[in-house]
Order: structure tokens, then sequence, then C-alpha cells
């Protein structure tokens, strides 16, 4: 009897050290270090993974037929059969376009119908019954994970989609989320969606409609959170089985 118990001893001995012969920790030690490395691991992860933190979704307000001028904005005028004098002109920091024939005109204030009127009159004294058509734009900047970021003109009937065509479209490393408005630092809003028109957003100079990037793990490993979790999971009761039935 004493035999029996002294062979267990020395095989429960043998199974607490490593090939190098040094003690190891007994089986709930080390079962207990390698879940909390897998939570490590899953936590990191999970962080790793997640996307930026999403602001609030835009509201749709009523489509305006168009919107008004502030500095920085641009005047499309077309002149029917006069492309010399049709052109897109930028409103200065005084709220004032420069016009072929009229020179310097205030526009801050004007609705698109009214100067289309005031302008018809004006270039009626150089030219034989002008057609002019006007157009208010926005120029609209599109940054983050696009092709081709930069400033795009846009009128106030044009999409947020619009906008991100003329960027390029999505970049390689552009995550799989909606566009988010930023101004001054700050997201006004993380859910604009394509279908939004441009005369509905409320954007002031500086604005920024930003493509948010896919996180490192999303572009490298294709794997989610989600799924290295599970892997994590899996993996820990699978050592845990394989411990006890060796332990036996």
């Amino acid at each position: 009897m004493h035999g029996a118990q002294y062979v267990a001893s020395k095989a429960d001995e043998s199974f607490n050290r490593d090939v190098t012969g040094r003690s190891r920790p007994s089986l709930p030690i080390r079962m207990s270090r390698f879940r909390s490395t897998v939570l490590v691991v899953a936590t990191l992860a999970a962080a790793a993974c997640a996307s930026a933190p999403s602001g609030p979704a835009i509201t749709a307000a009523p489509l305006p037929r168009s919107f008004g001028l502030r500095a920085g904005d641009m005047v499309r005028v077309r002149i029917w059969r006069e492309p010399d004098l049709s052109g897109d002109f930028i409103v200065d920091e005084y709220g004032r376009v420069t016009l072929p024939l009229v020179g310097a005109r205030q526009v801050l204030g004007e609705s698109s119908e009214s100067l289309q009127k005031k302008l018809e009159t004006e270039f009626a004294s150089s030219v034989k019954d002008p057609s002019v058509q006007i157009v208010f734009m926005r120029r609209v900047s599109v940054q983050g994970a696009v092709r081709t970021p930069g400033l795009y003109p846009m009128d106030a009937t044009m999409t947020v989609g619009d906008a991100l065509a003329m960027a390029g479209g999505r970049g390689p490393e552009a995550a799989d989320a909606p566009l988010e408005l930023w101004r001054d630092g700050t997201m006004l809003y993380g859910q604009v969606p394509t279908s939004v028109f441009v005369g509905q957003l409320e954007t002031r100079a500086g604005d920024e409609l930003r493509m948010p990037r896919a996180s490192w793990l999303s572009r490298n490993g294709g794997m989610n959170a989600a799924s290295l979790i599970q892997i994590a999971v899996v993996t820990t009761f699978s050592i845990i089985q394989i411990a006890l039935l060796t332990r036996r």
C-alpha cells in the first residue's frame, strides 16, 4: 500500500515538473493564469476591432431649393450662348462675386431667383435678350478614408453619396460605416446616410464629411472582435478539457 502511494506521489511530482525538471505551478494555477491571459487578449482584440464612437444620426430636414450663400461658397453662372461670360465664381470674404461686364456684386442674402433677375437686367445692356441660369454651390470638404480627399462644389440637390463619389469613393482603409460630419475637431453626426441632400446639411465653413478608417485588425486580419472572442473561449475550454483528461 505504501509502495502504491509512493509511486502515485512520484507520478504527481513528475507531472508537476516541466521538461527541464523545474517545478511548475499546479494545474488550477496554470488554468487560472491561462484564462486571465485569454481574457486580456480577447479584451484587447475587442478594443482594437471596435470602431470609433458613433455620434447621433442626422435628421433629414425638408430639401430647400437653394441655400444662403456664405464666404467661400460658389455661384455658377450660365448665360445662353455666352460661354465667355459664364463660369463658377467664388464668394469672397466680403460676400461679393466678381462677374464679367458686371464687376463686383454683393450676393449675401440673395436668393438664386432674385440674383438671376438682377443679372439678366444688368447683362441686357451688353447682351441681347440674355438668358441667365444661376446655381448656388457649396464647397464640401470630404476627408478621411476616401481615395481623393478635398473640396468639392455641390448644389443643394446633390446628395452625400454624390460627394463621396466625387472624392473617388471609399478607400482601401475605409470602415464599413456611414460618413461622419465634423466641426472644429468635434463629431456632430456619426451617421450621415448617403441619401441625405447637401441642402439638408447645416454645414459651416471648415466642416468636414469624414469617412472613418477601419481598425488595424479589420484591415489586416479580416476578423472582427466577436470572432476573436469566440476563438479565445473555445480554445480555453479545449485546453481545460485536455488538461483534465491528462490529469486522470
